[in-house]
Formats: C-alpha cells, sequence, structure tokens
C-alpha cells in the first residue's frame, strides 16, 4: 500500500547548509511541485532552514519550532484528495527529512503507528554495535552482534550468532558522492 509523507528540510539551501551532496535520488525531494510558485517556493525554503537547524547544547528548548511546524503540516494537511495514482488513505503517515548529525547524508523516516501496522512488515532485525564514527570523513565501524529474520507475534527469533569478529564487522563509508559498504576484509558489498 502507498502512503504519503511530508518531506521537510530537503530544499537546496538546507542540504547545501548541512554540507549534504547533491545525489540523485533526492532530485523529487528538492524539487517537489512542476512550476512551483515564487511564494511556494520561498515559504518551502523557510521551512526547510528551520526544520534543519542545528540545535546544540542547552538550546533543546528551539526543539520546539520543528515540533511546531511538523504539527502545522499534520493538522492542516488533511484529508488528502484522491487520484488513481496517489495514496490510498486520505491522511499523512508521517514524515522524512535529512539528518541533521551527519550532515544531511542520510535520512530519517517518522510514520505513524497505525500506517506501521497496516502497511510494512518487519523482514529482518540487525543488532550492530558501533565500534568507531569518524563524523568528519563520514565514515563508520559496525559489528554485527545479533540478527533476526523470523518473528514469533510479537517477539523476535534471534539467530545463534557466534561469527568471528573480522566477518560481523563492517565499514560504511561516504565516498565520492555514494554509500560503499565494505566486508571486515575490505571487500565492497554495495554502493548506493
Amino acid at each position: 500500500m502507498y502512503i504519503d509523507v511530508h518531506n521537510l528540510g530537503y530544499h537546496e539551501a538546507a542540504l547545501q547548509k548541512l554540507g549534504a551532496p547533491s545525489v540523485p535520488q533526492r532530485l523529487a525531494l528538492t524539487n517537489p511541485i512542476l512550476h512551483e510558485s515564487k511564494f511556494n517556493r520561498k515559504l518551502r525554503r523557510k521551512l526547510s532552514l528551520a526544520f534543519t537547524e542545528d540545535i546544540r547544547g542547552s538550546n533543546e528548548r528551539r526543539y520546539k519550532q520543528t515540533v511546531a511546524i511538523a504539527e502545522l503540516l499534520f493538522d492542516k494537511a488533511e484529508p488528502l484528495p484522491e487520484t488513481p495514482t496517489g495514496p490510498k488513505i486520505d491522511r499523512v503517515g508521517g514524515i522524512v527529512y535529512p539528518t541533521v548529525q551527519m550532515h544531511g547524508l542520510a535520512d530519517n523516516v517518522a510514520i505513524w503507528p497505525e500506517f506501521v501496522d497496516a502497511c510494512l512488515q518487519l523482514e529482518e532485525v540487525r543488532y550492530l554495535l558501533v565500534e568507531d564514527a569518524d563524523e568528519a570523513r563520514a565514515s563508520y565501524t559496525l559489528r554485527l552482534l545479533a540478527l533476526a529474520q523470523q518473528f514469533s507475534g510479537d517477539e523476535m527469533v534471534w539467530e545463534d550468532w557466534n561469527q568471528p569478529e573480522n566477518e560481523s564487522r563492517n565499514f560504511i563509508s561516504f565516498e565520492e558522492g555514494h554509500w560503499v559498504h565494505r566486508s571486515g576484509t575490505g571487500e565492497i558489498l554495495d554502493v548506493h
């Protein structure tokens, strides 16, 4: 089933402020409206910059601005119009936004629980330990500690996981505009 989500923070100005590279996967999010009006472009820019503000230290009260933006969009955006290729539910299912901590190199998704229950099926859970994180280089070392691919009701069925450290370790880094996933031995497993 297809659900609609709000995208927040994907204006070019917000992504540039975060230091995020331009990647083709985000083109539809950064330019979501054909023939967008000047007023709408300006409003979308302001909302994106406000939503992706980097809040540090004792300024946590500033998160209220982000919460207010999300609440406004959910309260005023429903019901959604029915179209043949559009969502089958007349409510917005969640939001997607770039991560501030990773300078916009990854995305966060928040989905209302009823949409998760109705539209998603859990396929796999990986229990990972982040062994090293080099934020400046967007490079991470992860170690898989446990894996569940079967579920019994609300319970995860964890597989016996006695892999040697070098086989359970992975490296993920952002290189030349792509996320590169390497095995513990350095072999490239996936590129996005």
